[in-house]
């Protein structure tokens, strides 16, 4: 299990509550539907061409004739993954999972073109591979299929290889909040991912700050020693006050005891008499996170999640955007190869989460990949 320190709460005098992300964070409303303002912000990328070649460049692709190659590639991919959006909007949720997952496909190899332009216009394999089985939803596996889309999409959006060779369908529905009450009721819900808060301390009487990072689910975070040990290796843990709490989170005595509190250990010296080392502070917390950090893409009151290995086993990174992708993938199988199992799976209690997850999870997926192909993540809400 992993080892950390428990210390001594040091007193706050103030602070600055901040959600946490490792891209610019971009709060906006909108009058029109959340998805169409999602696309319009895709478009200005793929259909306004200076623009577009901008974020290729930024992504390293300095060269011009590459560059202009992969934007008419990628400009296709976008155009290609609004179209099956929009079709896959006006199905029936049995049929509606071929065209979502299509239109995810084409925005991976949309995401591609910002790293290896090379690909653009080839044909490569999905990179994800499923036989139908007439096993409960407990056993029903993707399996990875190497050189394929999956594969070079994961390794983009991780920044590192994948280990994972096979995925288990009902723990990927565990990374998915949006039905997280769906999954509860039907007796299918592990936690996976948790909700946190952070905020920079500081101490003005010695002109020093600190990190301090709240979560949930300790106990089940402490199973992933491979990927929280360089948290606690950096935070001990700590008895914050109700006062506190309630003042810097607006966390009730009830939620305290949900929750479990860590400090830096160390505390930062200011940049100035008057300038605290917020940067310092943000970056420390995510830093040591990494491998389980994700950014909250809603208007909740967390500042941002801890996205849980795949397994204690293979604590490969996994979370909502890449579990979604491969949940799509198994239900595109399904209503190709095999529309009566589809049917008959259905009518049962656990595959009931199966339609609830077509209806309302694309947005997620689509809220975060435009995040990340942007390079900006959009907490977009309605006005």
């Amino acid at each position: 299990m992993p080892k950390y320190k428990v210390g001594k709460y040091r007193k706050i005098d103030a602070y600055i509550r901040q959600r946490l992300g490792p891209r610019d964070i971009q709060p906006l409303s909108t009058s029109g539907s959340i998805d169409e303002e999602l696309w319009t912000i895709l478009e200005y990328y793929s259909e306004v061409e200076s623009v577009g070649m901008g974020l290729l460049k930024r992504n390293g692709i300095t060269n011009g004739l590459v560059r202009k190659r992969a934007f008419k590639h990628f400009q296709a991919y976008i155009r290609q993954a609004k179209t099956y959006y929009n079709s896959a909007k006006i199905l029936p949720s049995r049929s509606s999972g071929l065209l979502y997952y299509y239109c995810f496909l084409n925005l991976a190899k949309a995401a591609l073109m910002l790293k290896n332009p090379s690909l653009g216009g080839k044909s490569i394999n999905h990179g994800l591979t499923y036989k139908i089985h007439n096993f409960p939803l407990e056993k029903q596996l993707v399996h990875l299929k190497q050189n394929g889309v999956f594969e070079k999409f994961y390794e983009w959006y991780f920044g590192e290889k994948i280990k994972l060779t096979s995925f288990n369908i009902k723990s990927l529905l565990s990374y998915c909040s949006d039905i997280a009450y769906q999954s509860q009721i039907a007796g299918a819900r592990n936690v996976k991912v948790i909700p946190a808060y952070f905020a920079s301390a500081v101490d003005k009487t010695k002109n020093t700050g600190w990190g301090l990072v709240g979560f949930y689910d300790l106990t089940e975070a402490e199973k992933y020693r491979k990927s929280i040990q360089p948290f606690f290796d950096l935070f001990e843990k700590i008895d914050v006050p109700e006062v506190t709490l309630r003042e810097i989170f607006k966390i009730s005595a009830f939620e305290k005891a949900l929750l479990s509190f860590f400090q830096s250990k160390q505390e930062n010296p200011w940049l100035g008499s008057d300038v605290p080392n917020i940067l310092h502070t943000r970056s420390e917390a995510m830093n040591s996170l990494n491998k389980v950090f994700q950014v909250n893409y809603f208007k909740e009151d967390f500042d941002f999640k801890l996205s849980l290995p795949y397994s204690v086993n293979k604590q490969g990174p996994m979370d909502e955007l890449i579990a979604i992708y491969i949940i799509m993938y198994y239900l595109s199988n399904l209503v190709r190869y095999n529309p009566a199992f589809l049917e008959n799976l259905l009518q049962k209690q656990e595959f009931w989460l199966i339609e609830s997850f077509v209806k309302y999870c694309p947005l997620t997926f689509i809220r975060m990949i435009t995040s990340r192909i942007t390079g900006i993540d959009y907490i977009l809400e309605p006005r």
